[in-house]
């Protein structure tokens, strides 16, 4: 197995591999290829694209700080190379590579219950708490979504509980996203809401939380602090899951 750099010209494979995995449509991952700003690491074998992950730029924050850090997303290896420790193996390049740029944490949401025991393995721990909300009601459809806006809503709303901080290029993408898979957006008194079939992904009012809503591996005492002050119950909240 060799790990690497996914570039440009690995769309098709990178397509193959994901459909096999997730079973999204090309137009999707087209979005995310050209849309989102990713890096991401890949191992060949057998001349084939055998298994990905991508890194997803954000960082954390609490009460004014931030340290950057960066959100593991779409780990997946084709069925006939599973078993053979090739997620894990990419996911240590990850931290060894966010490390030594000087980031403080990866983070990332276990897409089953059972895969929070398979991170925890590689050094993962529980950090965020899953918050619920009611329904927004009365609040106009946002007509343009201001990123650079939703990135203060977000930290003012979330920033004194500890939370994972998006940049405006990734809450721009994933206002787009969004939208590509029929959701909506709305606009109230504190901030925006994230609205699809299955409920509210994101409003900008703090509630409680309880669930697991994700893991974080620390990488530095930046990482390390922020876990310890935040005590589990930091926010996540929007991602691309």
């Amino acid at each position: 197995m060799t790990p690497r750099w996914i570039n440009r010209d690995d769309f098709q494979q990178i397509l193959t591999l994901w459909q096999a995995c997730f079973g999204d449509g090309e137009a999707y991952v087209r979005l995310f290829w050209e849309e989102c700003p990713w890096r991401g690491l890949a191992a060949e074998e057998d001349g084939r694209l055998a298994s990905m992950l991508f890194l997803l730029p954000g960082g954390l924050a609490l009460r004014g700080r931030q340290a950057p850090a960066s959100y593991v997303y779409a780990v997946a290896t084709l069925p006939d190379y599973r078993g053979r420790g090739f997620a894990g193996a990419l996911t240590e390049r990850a931290a060894q590579f966010a490390r030594a740029e000087g980031q403080a944490a990866l983070c990332l949401l276990p897409a089953s219950e059972s895969l929070y025991g398979y991170y925890a393995k590689l050094g993962f721990v529980n950090a965020f708490a899953a918050q619920q909300w009611e329904l927004p009601q009365g609040f106009p459809a946002l007509e343009a979504f201001d990123a650079d806006w939703a990135c203060r809503s977000r930290e003012d709303c979330w920033g004194r509980l500890g939370c994972f901080a998006w940049g405006p290029a990734m809450l721009r993408y994933m206002a787009r996203e969004h939208l590509f898979n029929g959701g909506a957006l709305y606009r109230e008194a504190a901030g925006y809401a994230f609205v699809s079939e299955q409920g509210v992904k994101e409003r900008c009012v703090c509630a409680p939380g309880s669930a697991p809503g994700g893991m974080l591996r620390p990488l530095d005492e930046r990482g390390a602090r922020w876990l310890d002050e935040t005590r589990g119950l930091g926010y996540l909240g929007l991602t691309l899951e």
